[in-house]
Formats: C-alpha cells, structure tokens, sequence
C-alpha cells in the first residue's frame, strides 16, 4: 500500500463579474441560436495548468463535520444487469442491491456501448468522458504503475478533447483532496475514479487482492473518508457465469466493510462492451432517501432511471462537499429517491427490457414509416383522382399512435407487440377521424388526428413525458440524451398538429365576422404551446420557441388579413429567440442541482463552452443530414406538394385549371392558412436544432398525409355536388 504524492497546485480562473456574466448570456445564447446550437449540458475543457483551487471552497465556508459517520463507499463493476441477480447463484450481490435504494443506471458516455474505462472516467469526471474506441470487445483495465500514474492517461485526455463535452478529468480527486479527505481506490477502475488531473491517484492505492480475505482486511482497516472499489467487470467474449461469479466473490469480501460506511453505492458503470443496457444501481445511507426507494435525479426526472453523470454529484452530496466543484462543471445531479410500488428487482428488470426492445425495434419501425409515407405518395402521382381519405388519415395517425402505444407494456410481448399496439391505435383513431360527425366535412379527419395529436403530446409533457420514454419517436432512455420535456420528434409533431387546429378553428371564428377573436385564439393557443414547450421543467426545449413563435405569428397575421412581409418575419424571428433566451436565464438563476440542460447552457457559454456546443452540434447536424434515410421524406413531401400546387385539377371538381391544391384552398380556406405557417415552423425548427432534418420529416409525416386524406376528401365531396 502506498500514498500517491499529490502534485502542486496553481489558482484557478478568476470569478466573472456579474454585469459581464449578464451581458455574456445575452450574447451567447444569441449566437448560439443564430449558428443553429441546441441547448447542451456541456462544459468547457479543462485547462492542464491550473488546478481546481478558488472554486473547491465550501459555499458557506464551513468544515466536513468531525463527528461524520464512517465512510462512503463506491463498489463499481461493469456490465452486471438487473436480469443478472439472484439470492441463490448471486447473494452477496442481491443483498447489496435490494437492501438499499435500487435504480437503474444509464450507462451511455461519449459512445453507444461504453466500456469500464469510460464508466469510471466519467465517475471521476461528472460527465462524459472514454477511452479511445478499441478494436475488439473492451480493454481490460491495468492497475497503476508504482508512483501512481493511471495507464493511458494520456490517451483519456486526447479523448476528452476530441468529444467536446468539456469533461474536467479528475474532478473528483480534486475536489475531496482539496478538503483534506482521505481516500482508498481499490483495483484499476477505482484508481482512475480518484486519479487527479494529471492522472495521478489522489491518496491511498491497493491492487485487488487475490484473496477475499485480503480485501475484507483492507476494506475494514482503513481510516479513509471515500473508499472506491473495483470489483471487476462482465465482459462479451468471455464466460458470463464465471465472470458474474469473480464479481460476486470481490462483492461479498467488502460486504463487512459496508456496517460502518456512512453511505454505501453498488453500481454497473458500463456496458459489457457488445451492446447497451441499463446497469445495476442501489444506494443506502444517502441522506433523505429510504432504503425501499426507487432511485431518480434532476437529470431524469423518471423513477428508476439515473444518468452516470449523476454518479459523481450523489458521492459529493455523501460527503458533504455538494456545491463545491466549480460552476459548470458537474452535467447530472445528486440521486433521490422515490416510494415503491411492487416488486423493485421486477421493475429494473422491466425497465431494462422496455429500453433495450426500443432501441432493437425502432430502426424497422422508420423504414416502414419512411416507405408507407413514400408508398402514399407515389399512389396520389400515380392516381390523383384515387380515393385515399382513409390511407391519408391511417398514415397521419401513426406517429400519435407511438405515442399511445406506451399506455399499453408492449415491450412484454416481443417484437410484434409494438407494432400490434401502434396499428391499434391507428385503427381506433382513424376510425374516430372518419366515423363521427365531423366526417362529413373535407376538414373534419385532418382536425381529429391533428387535435388528438396535439392533446396527446401537451398532457403526457404535463405529466412527465411518460408516453415518449422508450417510444418509436420519442425519447430512448440507452441514448441518454433526454428524459423528459418534449424531444425534437414530438416538438414537430406537436407544431404541426397544434398550428393545424388553430387554422381550422380560426378560419371557423373569422368566416362568422369574429376576426379579431381568430386572431386571440391562434395567439393563445400559441401562447400556452411555446410555454409548454420552452418553459424550463415542462418542454424544456430550447430549439421549440425559435420556432413556434414565428409560426403562429405568420399564422395569426395571415388570420388577420396582414400580409406576411420580409421585415416582420425577421421581426418575429427576434421574438423568438428573446423567448427562449429568457427561459434559459430564468432557469440558470435557479440553484444548479434544479437547472435543466437550458439553465446549464448558459452556464456553459459564461464557461466559455460556445465554440464546443455549436460545433458538436452542427456536427450532429450535418451526420443526420447525410446519413439519415429521413431525407427522402422530406424531399419527396415537398416535392408532392410542389407537385400538387401546379397540377391542374380536371375532376368534376374543375377550377378552371387552377391547380389541385390552390383549388381546394379556395373552398378550404384553413389550408392556405396553415401551410405557410408550418412551412415557416418546420423550416426555423431544422435550421435551430441539432436534429436537423428529423424535425421536417416528422412535422411532414403527419402533415403531408393529412392534406393528402383532406383532397380526398374535399375532390369527392365536389364530385358529389357536380354529378348530374
């Protein structure tokens, strides 16, 4: 055993003013939004040079208390699930994660699978953070040299730097040095856990022992404050069972140790470096948590479910050191805790299969939305004059309907239970558009689907974004980007369908002499829509309000008779993005444990974090834009349209060659209302999110589909009117 030297230390950067930190987020967050950034948790690099000095003081000046009860404990290993324990074959490890407070951890880092390195880095870091991408299965880790030194260190950090997430290596060695605590990493993982910045152990390392006993010993006889162990991992490749067993005997030799800790965490870090699921995750001691809870965090804002860049602020809150990293610097937020409901080891495991069936299934499921959007589409080139009221409505009605298919565990029955549960409610709802009273006007099925879309997304944001966890078009909780709020596909769903119905009813106001009370409504409903969905702890969407503003705005002029010209959209635009710039500054004024990714934004461009967030983002941007099979959605819809507008219409519908939709937009007035405004929409939305093409080819998905099934609809009804 032997006591790494902790390395000099320099001061760290001065505090911005407070003037120029108000002038700063002004001016970033405009920039940010005019070079097409979306909202990130990300923070600036860390410099090598100076050390985490002027930051690290407690907030309130005062010291760890002396009478603080044992010590934390961090038992880390990679790729052990939920589905892997058993009292009988694993009883050590079932012991330690049903005798405290369980969840399940969200191992996605700088890649898709992680592997262990990239777990404890970010355990160490409080954010994303990986080893360079190996060729085969996932490197097996080494224990320090002699003085303490991380291997590949050096390898960590070009990584750090080549990803963009600002990651400051080291965090956590840092900050519990710098209060004088003592600490103990045991193995390979724990000693990159408490390396400092230059990746060097902070306190005490110990290679794993070869015998249980030994380990038992070393755990029990140390005075440390924060005690890391590496219990080893479960990698693809290799003999599970006998892996799960190395774990499992390592697990039951630091069980003694863990009646004295203060607070004690058993995790899964990583993935076992084939594919991703969520890891094993129970806690006990942490302060207001009971030891039958359900783990959740800020980050998530869903039960069971905890981001690995959460890890780091729950050890600080043990050890009484919460609010002492540096501003910016810590992405998650410390983990608390829930009251039960049922069997809790059947629930992880059901959140595990619920997450890895979503991500098997939903390549399929946009290849059959991509070709049946496209099959519509050929039919109406092919056949204009066919009747496809009811594939048109069918069509609009799938992207809500994936939605919905949550309320029903279809992930229980296999791969076919999706897309049972999605056709279920596309018949129940097309059914609906073209059945009820409403059906006798050519508006009538574009106005149901639209209206039930629009209510379906606006209540589940209002009651925790529950039906877009783990959907087709929703939020997919293995890629750890979102957990609540409205994601990129349910903001162009919600766009779309909500500036569709403030057109019909609109028109409906306007066309009985009520124009000014067209006008109010399409403001109000654009209104409490932007709200919805930019409002910091509701939509969170940074990228939404850019565009939702100038949409309804067109909208409303257009209701008003005003015609839209140059100046005032650009006009509107600026409305837009002091909206959302005002939401991110009321969320960034809120304690940081609470801010959502809008309030860490800002923080990030005050960091001087801008130039990452845009480039990552406009990187993520341009990989979508060429990579994605969306693409053809979004060209063939506009060409469909373009198509439709020049087509002379030579049904008995006949406007004297006026075009197919230019004809049908003189009886439908509602349709040259809104077309323009959720073109505007759609358009600013690409050009603000980092989804990119995503947001025009889900807004066209259910848009083109719907004008599709309303010609139908308004070509027959004409035909009937003309016909001898």
């Amino acid at each position: 055993m032997h006591r790494c030297p902790a390395p000099g230390r320099a001061p760290y950067a001065d505090e911005v003013s407070v003037s120029r930190a108000v002038r700063t987020v002004v001016v970033g967050v405009l920039l940010a939004l005019s070079c097409g950034a979306g909202a990130s948790a990300a923070s600036h690099a860390l410099s090598e040079d100076p050390a985490l000095s002027e930051h690290l003081a407690r907030p309130d000046g005062a010291a760890l208390p002396d009478d603080a009860a044992g010590p934390v404990v961090v038992l880390g290993t990679s790729g052990v699930r939920w589905a892997d324990l058993d009292p009988a074959s694993t009883p050590a490890l079932w012991e330690l994660a049903t005798g405290g407070a369980t969840g399940s951890l969200v191992t996605r880092s700088v890649r898709t699978v992680s592997c262990p390195a990239d777990g404890w880095l970010a355990l160490g870091a409080g954010n994303r953070a990986g080893d360079a991408l190996p060729e085969a299965g996932c490197r097996e880790l080494a224990e320090p040299s002699d003085g303490g030194a991380v291997p590949r260190w050096e390898v960590y950090v070009a990584e750090r730097d080549a990803h963009a997430y600002g990651s400051r290596l080291g965090l956590l060695g840092e900050v519990v040095r710098e209060h004088g605590l003592e600490t103990l990493a045991v193995g390979p993982g724990a000693a990159i856990a408490l390396a400092g910045q230059d990746g060097v152990v902070v306190g005490e390392h110990e290679p794993v022992p070869s015998e249980p006993a030994a380990l038992t010993a070393a755990l029990t006889g140390t005075s440390a404050d924060l005690v890391v162990v590496d219990l080893g991992a479960v990698l693809d490749g290799a003999d599970r069972a006998e892996q799960l067993a190395r774990v499992e005997e390592r697990a039951a030799a630091a069980a003694p140790a863990l009646a004295g800790a203060r607070t004690s965490i058993l995790v899964s870090l990583a993935d076992d470096g084939a594919r991703p699921h969520l890891g094993v995750l129970a806690a006990r001691g942490l302060a207001g948590v009971a030891e039958d809870a359900v783990l959740r965090t800020g980050s998530t804002r869903q039960d069971g479910y905890v981001l690995a860049t959460d890890l780091t602020p729950t050890v600080l809150r043990a050890l009484d050191l919460e609010g002492t990293a540096p501003p910016g610097a810590l992405v998650g937020s410390p983990a608390t805790g829930t009251s039960p409901a049922g069997d809790r080891v059947a629930r992880m495991v059901d959140l595990d299969r619920h997450a890895t069936s979503i991500r098997a299934l939903t390549p399929t499921f946009f290849t059959i939305l991509i070709v049946v959007n496209l099959a519509l589409y050929a039919v109406v080139w092919l056949r204009p004059h066919a009747p496809l009221r009811l594939a048109g409505t069918a069509v609009g009605a799938l992207p809500v309907a994936t939605f919905l298919a949550n309320l029903l565990p279809w992930w229980r029955a296999g791969g076919t239970g999706l897309y049972l549960a999605v056709a279920s409610f596309v018949a129940v709802l097309a059914g609906l558009a073209l059945l009820g009273p409403w059906r006798r006007h050519p508006l009538g099925p574009l106005t149901v689907v639209a209206g039930v879309t629009a209510v379906t997304i606006l209540a589940d944001v209002l009651t925790g974004s529950r039906l877009q966890l783990g959907s087709p078009m929703g939020v997919h909780p293995l890629v750890a980007g979102r957990f609540y709020g409205l994601n990129n596909s349910a903001f162009a769903l919600l766009m779309v369908s909500s500036l569709a119905v403030a057109a019909v009813a609109g028109h409906a106001l306007a066309a009985r002499g009520r124009r000014a009370a067209a006008v109010g409504l399409v403001a109000v409903t654009g209104a409490v829509v932007t709200v919805v969905d930019g409002m910091p702890g509701l939509g969170s969407d940074f990228g939404g309000p850019p565009a939702l503003v100038p949409a309804f705005t067109v909208l409303a002029l257009r209701v008003a008779g005003v015609r839209v010209s140059w100046r005032r959209l650009l006009v509107v635009l600026g409305a837009g993005v002091l909206v959302v710039s005002a939401f991110a500054v009321v969320d960034w004024t809120r304690p940081e444990a609470d801010r959502t990714h809008l309030g860490r934004f800002v923080q990030t461009v005050l960091d001087g974090g801008l130039g990452d967030v845009v480039w990552r983002k406009l990187g993520q941007n341009l990989t979508i834009l060429t990579s994605s099979w969306l693409v053809l959605l979004v060209g063939a819809g506009i060409a469909l349209v373009v198509w439709l507008v020049g087509r002379p219409d030579r049904s008995g519908a006949n406007r004297a060659g006026r075009g197919l939709l230019a004809a049908a937009s003189a009886d439908l007035p509602a349709l040259r209302l809104v077309l323009p405004a959720a073109a505007t929409g759609l358009a600013i939305g690409f050009a603000v999110n980092d989804s990119g093409v995503v947001i025009p080819a889900i807004g066209m998905s259910l848009a083109v589909p719907l004008l599709v099934a309303t010609l139908a609809a308004w070509r027959g009804a004409r035909e009937r009117v003309s016909a001898p």
